[in-house]
């Protein structure tokens, strides 16, 4: 068995291995490359493209690395970066949406007036800033829903 990391400021992908418990020759084997070459993309040497990710995403039982790759690396993902954020705790991330429901809730008329004529006046811009910040957060819940039921495996 190899030895325990102590680098510091380790990257997602190498974090994700290692709470995996696999040591970097093992993951290696599980992906079908050379322990140097996933050494140099987890230190960032060697550019990431989706299938890597694709694969160190299964071998580590790690579906947020998915969200982190989109939001981090891809250019298209870079320009609207994912805000869910991987949770265990089924129970907080539905008190989260809830939170967030009801808040999208009571400002929903709100948001009927404001594009009722169809532009947002300087006057409204403001409470359309909040209402679009409640409706990220709702999407973000949405989107740690989905990776904590990916990495659930339910049959």
């Amino acid at each position: 068995m190899g030895r325990k990391s102590t680098k510091e400021n380790k990257s997602a992908y190498h974090l994700a291995r290692e709470a995996a418990e696999l040591s970097r020759e093992k993951a290696s084997m599980h992906l079908g490359i050379s322990d140097k070459k996933l050494a140099k993309m987890e230190n960032g040497y060697t550019p990431l493209v989706p299938d890597d990710v694709l694969m160190m995403a299964k071998a580590y039982d790690a579906p947020s690395l998915i969200s982190y790759y989109c939001a981090h690396t891809c250019p298209i993902g870079k320009m609207q970066p994912s805000k869910a954020e991987p949770q265990d705790n089924i129970y907080e991330i539905l008190v989260r949406m809830a939170v967030s429901l009801e808040k999208a809730n009571r400002d929903k008329n709100r948001m009927m007036e404001i594009l009722e004529d169809g532009k947002v006046s300087p006057q409204e811009q403001k409470d359309f800033e909040k209402i679009k910040q409640q409706l990220a957060q709702i999407s973000a819940m949405v989107e740690s829903m989905q990776l904590w039921t990916q990495k659930m495996k339910i049959d």
